[in-house]
C-alpha cells in the first residue's frame, strides 16, 4: 500500500481546513493509500480522525528543540509521495506562512519524494521574494491542481509549465455526508462570519439585516469556522449582543467540531458567508449561498462556480441590499439545488482522476 504524507494547516481551530483534510483522507481510503498527516496537533488529528499525525517540521529556534523534528523526519523518510494539502497555504497575505510551507516543500525535495500541491489557492504575492518562492515549490511538485482559474493564472504568469497544473475542485466537496443532503426544511438562515475586513458600518447592517429577518419568522445560525486565532466568536458575539430577538438566534457556546457544523448547515435554507468553506460545504449539501467577498478566494469560488452575481463585497454590504439578495436567492432556490447536484456529480468524476494525478 502506498505511503501518503499530507501536510498542511490542521490542528489548529479552523475547519474549514478540517474539512479539506476530511476529504482528503476519505481520497486516500478511496485510492488504498496509507495518509500520515503532518499537523500542529497531531493528538487531535489522532483522535478525531483514527489516522497517523506527526508535528509539522519546526519552523523557529526554539522549536527546534521541542523533540519532534527527527520524529518528522522519519516520516518523510518513509513516505512514498508528499501532499502539500489544499487551502490558501501559498496566498501571501501572512508573511511567515510561505516560508513555512515551502520549508516542508524543501524536506520532500531532499529525499527525493514526488511532491504534489493539491486543492490549492495562490494570490496576494506582493513581494519579489514571495514569488520567488512560490516559483521555485511549484516547479519542484511533480503536478499541482488548484481550485481556481486565477491561481492557474497567476501560476502560468511565474513561468510554471501549464501542463503540471490542473484546476480541481477543493478537497472539501470530497466529503461524504450522513443521513443525506436533503433534511427537512427547516426557515433558518446561517451566516459564518469573520473580522477580516469587516468594520463598524458593515457590522452594524448586518445586525439591521439579521434583525429584519427575524421579524418575518426567520431564525438564524451563526456558525464560527475558526475559534482560535482570528476567533469568529469574537465578531459573531457582538453581533449577537445586540440582536433584538436573541431566542431565535443560534451562537453556539462553545466550538463546533466539522460534524456539528454540518449539521448545522443541513437544517439550513441559505448560508451567508465570509468564510470560504461555509460557501463551498453550503454547495455541496445543495444549500444556495450568498457570498461576501472579503479575499479573493471568496469571489474566484463564486465566479468559477459561474453564480459570482450572488456575490457581494464587504463595501456593499447594506441592509436593504442584502435583504433583496437574500428574497431573490430564497426564490431560486431549486436552481441552485439543480445547479449544485450536477457540480457535485462533475467533481466527483474529477477527484476519481486523481489517481493519474499521483502515477
Amino acid at each position: 500500500m502506498k505511503k501518503v504524507l499530507i501536510i498542511g494547516n490542521y490542528g489548529v481551530g479552523n475547519l474549514g481546513d478540517e474539512a479539506i483534510l476530511s476529504g482528503a483522507l476519505r481520497l486516500c481510503k478511496n485510492l488504498h493509500y496509507s495518509p500520515r498527516v503532518l499537523s500542529h496537533n497531531p493528538a487531535l488529528i489522532r483522535k478525531e480522525y483514527q489516522v497517523e499525525a506527526s508535528h509539522l517540521l519546526p519552523f523557529g529556534f526554539r522549536s527546534f528543540f521541542k523533540g519532534n523534528f527527527l520524529k518528522t523526519i522519519k516520516a518523510f523518510r518513509e513516505t512514498d509521495l508528499v501532499i502539500l494539502g489544499g487551502g490558501g497555504l501559498f496566498v501571501g497575505k501572512h508573511p511567515l506562512a510561505i516560508p513555512l510551507w515551502a520549508w516542508h516543500a524543501f524536506w520532500a525535495v531532499i529525499f527525493k519524494k514526488n511532491l504534489y500541491l493539491c486543492g490549492q489557492s495562490f494570490g496576494e504575492l506582493k513581494s519579489f521574494w514571495q514569488k520567488k518562492v512560490v516559483r521555485w515549490v511549484a516547479q519542484k511538485a511533480k503536478k499541482i491542481t488548484v481550485r481556481d482559474k486565477t491561481s492557474a493564472s497567476l501560476l502560468a504568469d511565474l513561468g510554471i509549465n501549464e501542463e503540471k497544473i490542473s484546476i480541481f475542485p477543493d478537497f472539501a466537496f470530497n466529503l461524504q455526508f450522513r443521513g443525506g443532503i436533503h433534511p427537512k426544511k427547516g426557515e433558518t438562515i446561517a451566516f459564518a462570519l469573520c473580522k477580516w475586513g469587516m468594520k463598524e458600518k458593515q457590522k452594524q447592517e448586518i445586525i439591521k439585516t439579521i434583525d429584519l429577518l427575524t421579524d418575518r419568522g426567520y431564525k438564524i445560525s451563526l456558525l464560527p469556522f475558526q475559534s482560535f486565532a482570528d476567533n469568529d466568536f469574537l465578531v459573531l458575539g457582538k453581533i449577537f449582543s445586540q440582536l433584538l430577538r436573541k431566542d431565535q438566534v443560534f451562537l453556539p457556546s462553545k466550538p463546533l467540531n466539522l460534524e456539528e457544523l454540518i449539521e448545522q448547515l443541513k437544517t439550513s435554507d441559505l448560508v451567508v458567508g465570509m468564510r470560504l468553506h461555509s460557501l463551498i460545504l453550503g454547495a455541496a449539501l445543495g444549500k444556495p449561498v450568498l457570498g461576501i467577498a472579503y479575499q479573493e478566494k471568496v469571489r474566484n469560488f463564486m465566479s468559477d462556480l459561474e453564480i459570482d452575481e450572488y456575490c457581494l463585497s464587504l463595501q456593499e454590504i447594506e441592509a436593504n441590499k442584502l435583504l433583496d439578495m437574500i428574497d431573490k436567492i430564497i426564490s431560486q432556490k431549486s436552481f441552485f439545488q439543480d445547479k449544485f447536484a450536477k457540480i457535485k456529480e462533475k467533481y466527483s468524476n474529477q477527484f476519481q482522476n486523481y489517481k493519474n494525478i499521483f502515477s
